[in-house]
């Protein structure tokens, strides 16, 4: 893999990371408090940013070259399912005390949302240009 994919890899990661790695902390603190509903979302969400890390490493390591289209497809689902338990989150109740946790998992998809909406199409357009040339 050359150098740009590996450092496009790296910056969709690391918002993936932070999501994954804030809802198992507030899923292991709700599971602590006896919290279960709490918990199972917060896992569907650790799960869900875990299907997102391995789309990018395997989107971005085929032998012909990261396809934005298959990229697009296989990191929808994941992102889509991570926003929909944030926001059921939000609206229901006891999760309050979780605020904190829920902006820095909310940040890390925006991030990421971002990245994969500009970033990402002016690295795989340089990436393009280097392979032609």
């Amino acid at each position: 893999m050359d150098r740009s994919l590996r450092e496009l890899r790296h910056e969709l990661l690391t918002p993936v990371n932070h999501v994954i790695g804030y809802a198992e902390l507030a899923r292991d603190e709700a599971e602590d408090e006896g919290r279960d509903e709490l918990a199972s979302k917060l896992q569907i969400v650790a799960e869900r940013g875990a299907d997102l890390a391995a789309g990018i490493r395997d989107e971005l390591s085929g032998p012909s070259g990261p396809d934005p289209r298959a990229l697009a497809r296989r990191l929808g689902p994941p992102y889509g399912a991570c926003r929909e338990q944030i926001e059921e989150l939000r609206e229901g109740s006891g999760s309050h005390d979780r605020e904190e946790d829920l902006k820095r998992i909310e940040a890390g998809l925006r991030t990421l949302g971002v990245l994969l909406q500009g970033e990402l199409s002016v690295a795989l357009e340089e990436w393009d240009r280097e392979m032609v040339e």
